[in-house]
């Protein structure tokens, strides 16, 4: 999980504990946790995209011992 992601959800596991009606976090962390979400989107749109178009290669290696 990344950074940002993992301080946002233990802050409001945190605040949810402590039964608290609000939830401050400063900007520059709102701004990094956008940051992350954003690629994370991007990437899955990438991935989705490129299995669409069939282009996702699996490559299987079986290595065995002594038979």
């Amino acid at each position: 999980m990344s950074l940002y992601i993992k301080r946002f959800a233990e802050r409001v596991q945190t605040l949810d504990n402590k039964r608290a009606k609000d939830f401050i976090w400063p900007l520059q962390d709102a701004k990094n946790l956008q940051t992350e979400l954003v690629k994370i989107l991007s990437d899955l749109d990438e991935l989705r995209s490129s299995a669409a178009k069939g282009d996702t290669t699996i490559q299987v290696e079986l290595k065995g011992e002594h038979w």
